[in-house]
């Protein structure tokens, strides 16, 4: 519950006491769920580094356990790392291996609503407008069909934000409000933060910006408390518009500052190329360990192929002695018959000789 309503440091406090008892006890789903808790709060906290390497590490443990279902979770939680990081078409590519291996899995609503709603998010960066409506629709059906408050929040801000992409701000206004009514339930600030900016762009663009700014800088204080950096950063960005755009240019250039500040202090060039320096390396590992399977493998097929191969001359030298042995049993019973054949003509000669002497 502290993840979700975004109170960050003490979710951080919570989930690394959870680690802790997982490992002393060696429960390796709880260690590979743990990774995964840490993870997202570090994520969130924008120490996206730091998130890499705990995504990383539950995804290794739960390929191990096999569990298919946080092997998808663990994937999309990478490409969300990317999603932010502006690489969208590496995020699709992480969102796209997600969905292929979720219909794999059929009874995985949940896991299949996700990744439609991801592969929403990253078409609609880049600009693939058609197809993002297609799979932010279809997520909204599977997740009002199962009951994912959650879910049904994110399609319709994720749908709201496409037709915000579209200038139909409007259309985007009532996709938001829906969002913001279901979120309400969870008392997600983050999401609350995001939904409240997207609203607040969308005012903007209908030009009405005494509420643009009421919202936007409602928006700044979930932000904020949320503690995630780059989102306030982002707010802040906003604000600085819908000041110029009212001429209000003292408070856009104090607003300039701060958003330079905060923005300076993400240092997101040097966290990017970190990221995707670990990412390559953990790619490079993957590819070694499956080089190593491919080579037990081939080294077992081997043995297996020597095996066979012992056992087909077994059977054919198994073959051979059966034939060599019905053939001399055969020829045994030719020569028994001529035996019994000669027997009885000598007996027939004999009787013959007796009948003679008789004689």
């Amino acid at each position: 519950s502290y993840g979700i309503r975004s109170k960050l440091d003490s979710a951080l406090y919570y989930f690394n006491i959870g680690f802790k008892k997982s490992k002393e006890i060696n429960y390796v789903s709880g260690i590979a769920r743990s990774h995964a808790n840490i993870g997202y709060a570090y994520h969130r906290l924008d120490r996206k580094n730091e998130a890499v390497k705990h995504y990383e590490q539950s995804l290794k443990l739960y390929r191990i356990l096999n569990i298919k279902r946080n092997i998808n979770q663990s994937i999309t939680n990478l490409g969300a790392v990317y999603y932010d990081l502006a690489e969208y078409k590496l995020a699709d590519f992480y969102f796209r291996k997600v969905l292929e291996n979720v219909l794999e899995t059929p009874n995985d609503q949940i896991g299949l609503g996700n990744a439609l709603y991801s592969l929403g998010n990253s078409n609609l960066e880049l600009g693939n407008f058609k197809k993002s409506s297609t799979y932010y629709t279809q997520s909204l059906n599977i997740r009002e069909k199962i009951g994912d408050i959650n879910g049904i929040a994110l399609s319709n801000l994720g749908l709201g934000s496409l037709y915000n992409k579209k200038k139909e701000f409007k259309k985007a206004i009532g996709y938001f409000d829906i969002a913001l009514k279901h979120n309400g339930q969870l008392k997600n600030v983050y999401q609350e933060a995001v939904m409240l900016e997207a609203m607040a762009t969308a005012r903007f663009g209908l030009k009405d910006y005494k509420n643009a700014e009421k919202l936007a800088r409602l928006a700044l204080l979930k932000a904020n408390e949320s503690g995630t950096k780059s989102l306030s950063a982002e707010t802040l960005e906003l604000l600085v518009e819908i000041n110029l755009a009212q001429k209000k240019f003292e408070e856009a250039l104090v607003l300039q500052t701060n958003y330079l500040a905060v923005n300076d202090s993400l240092n997101l060039k040097d966290v990017k190329n970190e990221v995707m320096i670990n990412d390559i390396h953990r790619i490079n590992s993957d590819n070694q360990n499956l080089e190593k399977t491919n080579k037990s493998v081939i080294e077992e097929n081997t043995e297996y192929l020597i095996v066979i191969s012992v056992i087909t001359g077994l059977l054919v030298a198994l073959g051979i002695l059966l034939v060599l042995f019905y053939k001399r049993n055969a020829e045994k019973k030719i020569t028994n018959k001529l035996l019994q054949s000669q027997k009885e003509e000598i007996a027939a000669f004999n009787e013959e000789l007796g009948a003679l002497n008789e004689q």
